[in-house]
């Protein structure tokens, strides 16, 4: 057994005994029945209507690129999230982050994977294979878990598609929060090496918890397309508004 597989098997079975333990409840206002109920969910989704169509920032009319992401690598195509990070979807992922609550982080993987069934077919087009952003050895060690490994699991069992983790932590990097763009992608640089076969020409699906400036992505698909990919489309849960 890989140890993807192994951790992806313990992931599931903390879940089915967090279900059994835990009823699920509300992470924005504590009703429980749902671990994100409706009404707090449609007040952190995206607005759709006035976009920027590659990095989906919010613009004041629709437009094919903004100078936030026009410093972006060409090798990511387009980034993509569903939520705003921000009230119950900032809470949700802190519980997930940071009390390891795997229940919860299934949930809003099932959220993000029918958010990108339907985004593939408006927008993503054809991809091939799904690639969790990975954490350094030493902070996976430390969490137990990496976050944006459980939703990429999600993600990938919805569209039928493989999960491959050879995306790999290269060195450890300080925490990218409170850092400005040109820093954050300063920071990113070099952290990422590929392990596996060639890509030959795969378009690949990598997911991320948050997206902020882009620079994590933007890295990874420079990575990736360096390995023989063609291009590399982001997927996040939730993006920093």
């Amino acid at each position: 057994m890989s140890l993807l597989a192994a951790r992806l098997r313990l992931a599931r079975a903390l879940t089915i005994l967090e279900a059994l333990l835990l009823p699920p409840v509300c992470g924005g206002c504590g009703r429980r029945g749902a671990w994100l109920c409706a009404e707090c969910a449609a007040l952190v989704q995206r607005d759709p209507s006035a976009r920027c169509a590659r990095c989906d920032a919010p613009a004041p009319e629709p437009v094919s690129c903004c100078r936030g992401c026009a410093a972006w690598p060409p090798e990511l195509l387009l980034v993509r999230a569903p939520f705003l990070f921000e009230g119950s979807v900032r809470t949700a992922l802190h519980r997930v982050k940071y009390r390891g609550e795997h229940a919860r982080a299934r949930d809003l993987g099932r959220r993000l994977a029918a958010f990108a069934k339907d985004e593939l077919a408006e927008s993503l087009g054809t991809v091939n294979l799904v690639v969790p952003i990975p954490l350094h050895p030493s902070r996976l060690r430390q969490r137990g878990f990496n976050q944006s490994e459980l939703l990429a699991a999600a993600v990938a069992e919805t569209l039928g598609l493989p999960l491959v983790s050879h995306l790999v932590r290269a060195r450890p990097t300080p925490p990218q929060v409170g850092l400005g763009r040109e820093a954050r992608r300063r920071n990113i640089a070099g952290a990422f090496g590929w392990s596996g076969p060639a890509l030959c020409g795969q378009r690949v699906l990598v997911v991320d918890d948050v997206v902020t400036t882009g620079a994590t992505l933007g890295e990874a698909a420079r990575v990736l397309t360096a390995a023989g990919a063609a291009g590399a489309i982001g997927l996040a849960l939730a993006r920093e508004p």
